[in-house]
């Protein structure tokens, strides 16, 4: 059987009359839109008194595209929203989120298609570096580099941290600054440590087990404390 090079067509299992569901049963995890809301777009798509229903993996009742139009019927009081189904495996699901997102309505971030471009690059490793740039919105460069990292080998649901550096590294408001420019090179040793801080566990003596640990530490709250207050923006 020949490898597949490319995407398939996935909406031939989308159902063809909208649904009323109930919103308390739909979940966003795992949709390609990991940023999460933008509020001031849901709050622009509450104002339209009808909008075009959601997708939605049935298997999994994971909302495909429409979080936005999910936040906007929340925030007008509605306790259901009009849903097309998809009846299909997890990863064709999320493709079609993917490029469903890619052409219409508030596109995916640099980020976004990073992460999505690396969970295709897992899942579906025979794909050209060409196919998967076209589903995601990437240039093939970009998605070659992704496919050298250690991270386009790792296990599905584990952090892509080298699709998440490609992103910062990327983004220009980020790097105009000095204290951009230094924090990204400081995550990019974060990030490769990550990944080889089982093979430097050998080059610990036992006299400074203790010392290397404690200052490990010291390192991981204050990430965490850094991350924290992020979070809170």
């Amino acid at each position: 059987m020949a490898h597949q090079s490319g995407p398939r067509r996935p909406s031939k299992g989308v159902s063809a009359a909208p649904v009323l569901v109930d919103i308390a049963l739909l979940r966003t995890t795992g949709s390609p839109r990991r940023s999460g809301e933008h509020p001031g777009h849901s709050r622009v798509l509450a104002e339209f008194r009808s909008l075009p229903p959601i997708l939605v993996h049935r298997q999994t009742m994971t909302v495909i595209d429409g979080v936005h139009r999910l936040r906007a019927a929340v925030r007008n009081g509605h306790t259901r929203i009009r849903v097309q189904f998809f009846d299909g495996d997890e990863e064709t699901a999320f493709l079609l989120g993917v490029k469903a997102n890619s052409a219409l309505g508030l596109p995916l971030d640099l980020a976004e298609r990073s992460h999505a471009a690396a969970r295709i690059l897992r899942s579906c490793p025979q794909w050209t570096n060409k196919a998967i740039a076209s589903a995601v919105g990437l240039a093939p460069d970009t998605v070659a580099r992704l496919r050298a990292a250690p991270s386009a080998r790792s296990a599905p649901g584990e952090p892509d941290l080298a699709a998440d550096l490609l992103a910062l590294r990327a983004d220009a408001e980020l790097s105009a600054t000095a204290q951009g420019r230094v924090l990204v090179r400081w995550l990019g040793f974060g990030a490769a440590f990550a990944r080889n801080w089982p093979a430097l566990l050998a080059g610990v003596p036992a006299h400074s087990a203790r010392l290397v640990a404690r200052m490990a530490r010291a390192c991981a709250d204050s990430l965490r404390c850094f991350a924290d207050e992020l979070d809170r923006r």
